[in-house]
C-alpha cells in the first residue's frame, strides 16, 4: 500500500518462487515405484531418466503436467530410434518401461518401389509366364519364382562388397533381376558377365536395365551355358572372375562347377562361388492342364543332382564352404606357403 496526491493506493506484486519439488508432490516414490530392468547398464541409470530420452516417459509419472498415462498416437519408445528401449514381449508396455537385452528381430529389407532393381522385380512378378509360353515366345514355361527376391538380392549385394569383386559371371540369369542386383554393387569399372539360354527372358529385363547407371555393367551372352562357357575361356585377354553366382538347371550345375575349377584362367586364386540349392519345384505347362493331361507331366526336383553336389564340395579338403539363404558359398582354400 502507498500514499500518492493525498489518496491510497493498492498493489499486488507477484514475486519469481522456485516450483515445487519432488518430494512436495509425492513423485519420487513414484519413480521408486516405477518397474524398471536396470540390469545390463554400466551407470545404473534408467536411459529415458536423463538427457536426451527423458521426454520418452509420461508426464505424470516425472513430475510432469500430464496426468492422463495414455499415450496419444504411438508411444515414442516403440519406433525407431528408439525400439530397444521398450518393454519385454507380452508386458503391457504402459506399466512401466523396461530394456530389452535380446536379439533384436529382422525383417526383410523393404527397398524403393523406384529403383530399378525392385521395378524390374514386380514386372517378372505381374507377367503372365504361361501366356507367353503359349504364344510360342519362350521354349520354357518360366515362373515368376525363378526371379531372385529382395532377399536374395540383398544377400548377393553384401557378399559382393565383402569380397571386393570387380568381375562377375552368372550362369542361369532369367530377366536379370540378380545380375542388375550385384552390378550396382560393383566398384567403378566392375562388370557381370551373365549367361541366359531364353532371348525374351533378356529382352525383357533390357528396359529396366537401361534405367539404371549399373546397367551398362552388365554384358549378357544368350545361349547354351556350356557353349558360352566355352567361349569365354577361349579368350586368351579375358579377366578371371572373381565371383561367380551358378543358378542354371540342377542336372547342368556340378558341371558347370567343375569346368570353371578345372580351366586355367577361368577363376581368380580365392575367386567365390554361389550354388543355387533350392529344389526346382516346377508346374504342369498350360497344354497339359488345357487338355486334362496334367497329371501325365513330371519334371525333376533336381534334388538328388543337389545332394550330390553338397556331398562333393563337403568331401573336398581343398574348398571352403558355408550353405545360407539357399546358397553354398564355396571358396578354395589359401595355399599354405
Amino acid at each position: 500500500e502507498f500514499r500518492s496526491a493525498g489518496r491510497a493506493h493498492r498493489a499486488l506484486v507477484v514475486l519469481p518462487c522456485a516450483p515445487p519439488s519432488l518430494n512436495e508432490q509425492g513423485s519420487a516414490s513414484k519413480m521408486a515405484a516405477q518397474p524398471m530392468d536396470l540390469a545390463g547398464l554400466s551407470s545404473g541409470a534408467h536411459p529415458t531418466t536423463t538427457f536426451p530420452n527423458v521426454h520418452l516417459v509420461h508426464g505424470a509419472e516425472f513430475g510432469g503436467r500430464d496426468k492422463n498415462p495414455e499415450p496419444r498416437g504411438a508411444h515414442p519408445t516403440n519406433a525407431f530410434p528408439n525400439a530397444h528401449l521398450t518393454h519385454h514381449e507380452g508386458e503391457d508396455p504402459h506399466a512401466g518401461l523396461r530394456i530389452s537385452t535380446g536379439a533384436m528381430a529382422w525383417s526383410p529389407p523393404e527397398p524403393s518401389k523406384h529403383l530399378p532393381v525392385t521395378q524390374l522385380q514386380d514386372a517378372v512378378k505381374e507377367e503372365d509366364w504361361a501366356r507367353v509360353y503359349s504364344e510360342g515366345k519362350t521354349k520354357m514355361q518360366a515362373q515368376a519364382t525363378w526371379s531372385a527376391g529382395p532377399e536374395r538380392t540383398a544377400m548377393l549385394q553384401c557378399l559382393v562388397s565383402m569380397h571386393r569383386a570387380t568381375c562377375v559371371l552368372e550362369v542361369g540369369s532369367f530377366c536379370g533381376v540378380a545380375a542388375l542386383a550385384m552390378a550396382e554393387a560393383l566398384p567403378k569399372g566392375g562388370e557381370v558377365v551373365a549367361l541366359e539360354l531364353e532371348p525374351y527372358f533378356v529382352e525383357f529385363g533390357q528396359k529396366y536395365r537401361s534405367r539404371s547407371q549399373a546397367g551398362s555393367c552388365i554384358r549378357t551372352i544368350v545361349g547354351p551355358a556350356m557353349d558360352s562357357l566355352r567361349d569365354l575361356a577361349a579368350k586368351s585377354d579375358a579377366q578371371p572372375f572373381d565371383f561367380v553366382v551358378i543358378d542354371g538347371d540342377k542336372a547342368s550345375m556340378q558341371g558347370y562347377f567343375e569346368f570353371l575349377l578345372n580351366t586355367p584362367g577361368m577363376l581368380a586364386d580365392r575367386a567365390v562361388i554361389c550354388l543355387d540349392m533350392i529344389p526346382f519345384k516346377g508346374q504342369p505347362p498350360m497344354r497339359y492342364i488345357k487338355f486334362g493331361q496334367a497329371d501325365r507331366w513330371a519334371a525333376s526336383s533336381g534334388e538328388q543332382e543337389i545332394s550330390a553336389l553338397r556331398a562333393m564340395v563337403a568331401d573336398a579338403a581343398e574348398f571352403i564352404s558355408h550353405e545360407f539363404g539357399g546358397l553354398l558359398v564355396v571358396q578354395r582354400r589359401a595355399q599354405q606357403a
